[in-house]
């Protein structure tokens, strides 16, 4: 800018949600970790912030509007997700030979990275 002037650069900044809890599996009367799997997550519900309505419409924050996504859990069912927005999402993996569904709900927290604890899915015996 000239000599005693100012100027006015807008950067366009957006909340990153980053979420990490464990996952545990209740068979019966046993609970175990669920290691090392691989869990598809799908968008049911999406909530949209006021501020937010002029970013990017994707719950994992890329150009091609994604509403899905996969990631994995370590020995103990740890897991880390990041770049998805609060709402609510369908978990989907295999165990045994069976098709696994958990509904989840990811919250609009202050929190620079939000611990959902643990999760406890419970498998229904056949």
């Amino acid at each position: 800018p000239p000599y005693r002037y100012g100027s006015c650069i807008n950067f366009p900044v957006k909340r990153t949600y980053r979420y990490e809890g464990f996952i545990k599996i209740k068979e019966k009367e046993t609970s175990k970790p669920l290691s090392f799997k691989e869990i598809y997550l799908r968008q049911i519900e999406y909530k949209e912030d006021e501020e937010e309505k002029s970013f990017c419409k994707s719950p994992f924050g890329d150009i091609k509007e994604k509403k899905e996504g996969i990631f994995f859990t370590s020995a103990e069912g740890d897991f880390y997700i990041e770049n998805v927005k609060p709402g609510r999402y369908l978990l989907e993996f295999k165990l045994l030979g069976r098709d696994i569904k958990y509904e989840i709900e990811l919250p609009s927290l202050e929190e620079v990275l939000i611990n959902l604890g643990e999760i406890e899915i419970k498998i229904p015996e056949e």
